[in-house]
């Protein structure tokens, strides 16, 4: 999956959540005095649970480039 989709997936994910007032209290006073409802969080805990395997995928396949650019350009030398 490409960087930026799977990031702007996440966000997307994560603001569904945030937006349904039966996950989320959004106090008009605050943030201080906002907080999750307990279906929330349940709901955000499944969500990262669900997208977690495919965030490391991601995160070891980007080292990996990395790493192959960095041999490449010693290589070069």
């Amino acid at each position: 999956m490409f960087p930026n989709v799977l990031k702007k997936q996440i966000y997307a994910g994560v603001l569904e959540v945030l937006k349904d007032r039966r996950c989320y209290y959004r106090s008009s006073v605050g943030g201080n005095y906002s907080y999750f409802t307990e279906e929330g969080e349940k709901a955000i805990m499944h969500y990262i649970k669900t997208m977690a395997p495919t965030m490391l995928d991601q995160h070891d396949y980007e080292m990996n480039e990395i790493a192959k650019k960095m041999v490449w350009e010693e290589l070069k030398k």
